[in-house]
């Protein structure tokens, strides 16, 4: 696929050669008026046909002039901000369902962040996610959620500072009991739903909560009841491990969560409710209530709004955010002394290869495959003395694909000394390390099945289905033009 941007050099560079013909005929006509050339034609094709191909030529060579100083601002960025430089792949939120039948331990059963999901198969390739967040998996579903008016919380006192409550119906699966749950120490809440109102009710959660209350279910015939400080509710999202997009430490984490922000947003809607190791004490059956207590705020739409909003589909347990990010390998790169540059193709499906989001390492192959020699990223704090590979480094250039589709980028690799310059690798062969993506395929995935939409990779959960809360989203690409810098 030819860059879009040739064409506009191409005409700036036909109509630079056009006007200075002109010119030039005009100031010494009695060499060159022969060419015929005015600013906007040439009557002769013989003439326009020579300045086509030479414009053509011209335009090649004052693009590469101009990704030069990109490259300069690529360099730059690929060690303080990699992130810049890199694609958004496709999100999602997914929810863990138990299996009631199998029971699931009574004190909890965590999956991992960073474990693999995969979906099944679009066009022939199965993608892959893989989960952001640790989430512990406990016997225990929501059975019902209101968002109701302080004299409908039945809290037995003075309800003068409260403008509204959240309330919670919490279950147990099975003949286990809260008591049972002895490990039990928090919980960690999603909040699904229509984006704008979702923010408003975690705005009230976060901003105008003035504590909760924990007690045994309605008609359970229990009486005890605990209240926990507004603290004990933590947003969750914001720590440095709790990141949707491989960030290196030496990038400032703000900026992490800027760009998590405004791409997915709904991996900012969890909330963890600690200290509930007391409800063993005060819901002593197999249902239990929580209530958040909800302060003065602005604005009685939203109260209406939420009443009418707030169900059991909304607030969801067993929920962590997901990325279609995998490791990956290239495939093998022939050397030779002719090129200095390697366009690195990821193995996979022929028809829709994996993208490359970003190269982790690469290594030289020796003839007889039996040793794979690394070498050391060009651009890194690295002690480069103490690197394999008799004094070659690699430096990644990422461009516009000439055969990937919507825009996609790909990754070329060069070989350089200490100082930079150019050189050509004896080895035979070299491969790269890569962290990949499937482009846009997850957001072609069809989701809704009733057996789930999404397969834990090494299964041991006791799960009856893995749900996407919502379709993947798009992948957003780099910039990669004169905008960079």
């Amino acid at each position: 696929m030819i860059d879009p941007r040739l064409k506009d050099y191409y005409e700036e560079e036909l109509r630079f050669l056009r006007r200075l013909g002109a010119e030039f005929a005009k100031q010494h006509e009695e060499i060159a008026e022969g060419l015929r050339l005015e600013p906007n034609r040439c009557d002769d094709p013989h003439v326009e046909r020579l300045l086509e191909g030479f414009a053509f030529l011209a335009a090649r060579v004052h693009r590469r002039i101009d990704d030069d100083f990109t490259d300069i601002s690529q360099s730059l960025l690929s060690i303080v901000y990699p992130h810049y430089l890199r694609p958004t792949p496709s999100m999602s939120v997914v929810e863990f369902q138990p299996d009631p039948d199998q029971g699931g331990p009574s004190s909890g059963f965590l999956i991992e962040s960073g474990r693999s999901l995969v979906a099944p198969p679009t066009k022939g390739v199965r993608c892959r996610f893989k989960t952001c967040y640790d989430t512990t998996l406990w016997p225990i579903e929501v059975i019902e959620a209101k968002w109701q008016a302080p004299h409908e919380l039945e809290l037995g006192g003075s309800t003068r500072e409260l403008t509204a409550g959240l309330r919670l119906r919490l279950k147990c699966h099975g003949d286990l009991t809260f008591k049972d749950l002895g490990n039990l120490k928090s919980l960690r809440f999603y909040l699904n739903g229509d984006l704008s109102l979702v923010s408003t009710l975690y705005e009230l959660l976060d901003n105008s909560c003035t504590g909760i209350v924990l007690r045994g279910g309605k008609g359970s015939g229990e009486g005890g009841t605990a209240k926990l400080p507004k603290g004990f509710l933590v947003p969750v999202g914001f720590g440095e491990g709790e990141g949707m997009l491989p960030y290196p430490r030496r990038s400032f984490l703000g900026y992490r969560l800027l760009q998590e922000y405004f791409t997915f947003p709904y991996k900012f809607f969890f909330f963890d409710l600690t200290g509930l190791e007391r409800l063993g004490t005060v819901a002593q059956g197999n249902t239990a209530e929580v209530i958040f207590l909800i302060g003065p705020f602005e604005g009685p739409d939203r109260d209406q709004a939420l009443n009418r909003f707030v169900t059991r589909d909304t607030i969801r347990l067993g929920c962590t955010p997901v990325v279609n990010l995998f490791e990956g390998e290239s495939e093998p790169v022939r050397l030779n002394q002719r090129r200095t540059e390697y366009t690195l193709r990821a193995r996979g499906s022929k028809e829709f290869p994996p993208e490359i989001f970003s190269v982790d390492g690469a290594c030289a192959v020796t003839p007889s495959a039996a040793r794979r020699i690394p070498f050391a990223p060009f651009y890194s704090y690295r002690n480069r003395q103490q690197e394999e590979g008799g004094g070659l480094f690699w430096h990644e250039r990422r461009h516009a694909s000439s055969w990937l589709p919507g825009g996609a980028t790909d990754v070329s690799l060069a070989f350089v000394d200490q100082a930079g310059t150019t050189v050509y690798p004896e080895f035979p062969s070299a491969s790269a390390q890569l962290t990949c993506f499937n482009g846009r395929l997850p957001s072609m995935l069809s989701m809704g099945s009733d057996k789930g939409d999404l397969d834990l990779e090494g299964g041991g959960a006791p799960l009856k289905a893995t749900v996407a809360l919502m379709h993947p989203t798009e992948p957003i690409q780099p910039p990669l033009d004169g905008s960079i810098h």
